[in-house]
């Protein structure tokens, strides 16, 4: 494990760690690093972690969200306490009441798409797309999860054009698509 500690970046220090033969688990107890820099910080994960991610408390609700080594970008903030989306919650929490109908185009794993669902609450719906399979299923975990039954969940992009276009993918970052 000690080789593995001091500043890398994040996919380094993941494919160095299974290089060595290190589990998933061995690698979060060995990296300690700054997110703001770029690499990982030492992420305990405080919630059991199972074949369709980890489990992460947001705003004190208990949410899904992806393996660390599986996404360096918004899963990491979850996971190390920051609200990736503060402007957005108080832009959602300011103009959403209830009985409104919303969109949430990019939904990700549904951390926006959660806050609009209790805004608009039982007589509300929110509709949320997002193309990208493995967010798509998280997303889906998290909406019966949390039992957001004012969701509808469509696994496509939303375009002003009727058609097929490719959807170009982050290896490191989930959200960025």
């Amino acid at each position: 494990l000690d080789g593995l500690r001091g500043v890398l970046p994040i996919q380094e220090v993941v494919d160095k760690g299974l290089t060595l033969g290190l589990t998933h688990d061995q690698i979060r107890e060995a990296v300690n690093q700054n997110l703001e820099t770029g690499v990982l910080n030492m992420l305990p994960y405080e919630t059991p972690c199972d074949e369709h991610g980890v489990h992460v408390n947001i705003r004190g609700k208990k949410f899904y969200t992806h393996r660390p080594e599986d996404d360096q970008g918004i899963s990491l903030q979850l996971l190390s306490g920051k609200d990736h989306e503060g402007y957005e919650a108080g832009w959602i929490r300011a103009f959403l009441r209830p009985g409104d109908t919303c969109l949430d185009v990019g939904a990700h794993i549904g951390v926006c798409t959660a806050l609009m669902s209790e805004c608009v609450g039982p007589t509300g719906l929110v509709y949320a797309f997002e193309p990208e399979p493995k967010n798509w299923a998280i997303l889906e975990r998290n909406k019966h999860f949390r039992r957001m039954d004012n969701v509808l969940i469509f696994q496509s992009a939303v375009w002003n054009h009727y058609g097929y276009a490719k959807l170009h993918l982050n290896p490191r970052n989930t959200g960025d698509h």
